[in-house]
């Protein structure tokens, strides 16, 4: 089976930033990174590869512009360009994987974060690529499972609750894929 690409820190700090203006619109650099810095130290809590320093590459890159101000320097107000919702399409919907757990379930909070901005289709189609991700870890649970399930200590009992949880998961997007499927 082929790897998938990584989705890296720098992109979910991209993806925070981007999907944070389309959201809120327009705000100065100091506020989106307070945003984006707070968003994503409560999702993993604080971490240097985190950190807002890669937002002034979303200028360089055409996917933000000074609205006020012209620098970082001087708390330029930035808003998002079309390049930018492209961008944040792009990485909402990339097939990527965190390299890390932690920056996988960034990743899945960004994503439900952000799904309301995507179009319809686009929406459908990530909800689906949700809902056959976690099917598949629910497979591979039940497997490890059964293969637990007389194992002494308290294995069994948390691979049980982990896939109430996984299949859970699965019907909530599931319900949210035909509520979403509406619009």
């Amino acid at each position: 089976m082929p790897s998938r690409p990584a989705f890296l820190p720098n992109q979910a700090l991209r993806l925070c930033a981007l999907g944070t203006l389309w959201m809120d619109g327009a705000q100065a650099y100091a506020d989106l990174s307070a945003q984006v810095r707070s968003f994503t130290a409560q999702a993993l809590g604080p971490t240097p590869q985190m950190t807002s320093s890669s937002l002034e590459l979303l200028r360089f890159d055409g996917l933000v512009e000074a609205v006020e101000g012209e620098a970082m320097a001087d708390n330029a107000v930035l808003a998002i360009t079309q390049a930018g919702r492209d961008e944040l399409r792009s990485l909402i919907l990339s097939t990527a994987r965190g390299a890390t757990a932690d920056l996988n379930r960034l990743l899945m909070l960004l994503r439900l974060r952000f799904v309301h901005l995507l179009p319809p289709a686009d929406r459908r189609a990530l909800l689906e690529r949700l809902i056959e991700q976690f099917e598949g870890e629910g497979s591979r649970l039940k497997t490890l499972f059964q293969g637990q399930r007389a194992a002494p200590g308290l294995l069994p009992e948390w691979l049980d609750l982990y896939q109430q949880q996984q299949a859970a998961r699965v019907e909530w997007l599931r319900r949210k894929a035909r509520e979403w499927g509406e619009g």
